[in-house]
């Protein structure tokens, strides 16, 4: 194979789910109580295009490229019911929480990555391979965006903003490299590869993050103020070094 070889595909998607429901324990500060909360008819929906190509630029060099672009957000506003986890008495009966055009946390609007892979004599390989993913946002909270928290909470628009603003992540770019060498023997076949992560050395780069569900309490003369607690923040790990051994038969 002495010229260049190009597999292309892509795809768009469309996907609509609407009435999911959650639950989940938690404190409930105002309350000042253990609660259980049930969110109900809760809609979102997601458009994309993906496209990956494979590239065989000569006998030992390939390159992979791959992209997406999506939209997703939640197109309802679900209701939430919290309810006593002692007695189960109600805190708050089909409450509305101001979800809509909020985008679920962890779904990116544009990711790319490329890997350039050399295949060498006696086994010998390396690749090269770099990332990025952009228009990410916290997971956002149910409970925060009913008017119990949120306009009970905010008593200023600067605080009711703050529980209902959604926050997006920075971008993130990151790239690797890998070293590996084959070992066959008749039908079986043994690699050693030395892996680094991360070559940018970058620590503050955030992989995942969800707003608290919690709130402050804080007392200012005779009146009670409240504000959310800051976004929860997953880190990608800093710079990386790994050794693996695998073995097929």
């Amino acid at each position: 194979m002495t010229g260049p070889v190009v597999g292309l595909q892509v795809t768009a998607y469309a996907t609509l789910r609407l009435d999911a429901m959650q639950t989940r324990r938690y404190y409930d500060d105002m309350a000042g109580l253990y609660c259980d909360m049930s969110v109900s008819g809760i809609g979102w929906r997601a458009l994309g295009v993906e496209a990956a190509a494979d590239i065989r630029l000569s006998y030992r060099w390939s390159l992979a490229l791959a992209a997406s672009v999506q939209h997703c957000a939640y197109v309802r506003d679900p209701l939430v019911t919290v309810l006593s986890d002692v007695d189960n008495t109600v805190v708050d009966m089909r409450a509305v929480s101001r979800m809509g055009g909020c985008v679920p946390g962890g779904v990116p609007g544009a990711t790319a990555c490329a890997e350039l892979a050399y295949f060498g004599p006696k086994g010998w390989g390396l690749r090269l391979s770099a990332g990025y993913v952009g228009g990410r946002y916290a997971e956002p909270s149910f409970l925060r965006r009913t008017d119990r928290i949120a306009s009970q909470g905010g008593t200023s628009p600067e605080l009711f903003d703050a529980f209902v603003r959604q926050e997006r992540l920075d971008d993130a770019l990151t790239l690797g490299a890998s070293l590996f060498k084959s070992f066959y023997f008749d039908r079986s076949r043994l690699v050693v590869a030395l892996m680094l992560r991360n070559l940018l050395g970058g620590d503050d780069m955030v992989y995942s993050a969800y707003e608290a569900q919690r709130v402050r309490r804080i007392a200012a003369g005779d009146q009670t103020l409240w504000q959310p607690h800051a976004t929860r923040l997953t880190y990608a790990l800093p710079r990386s070094f790994y050794i693996t051994v695998s073995y097929r038969f």
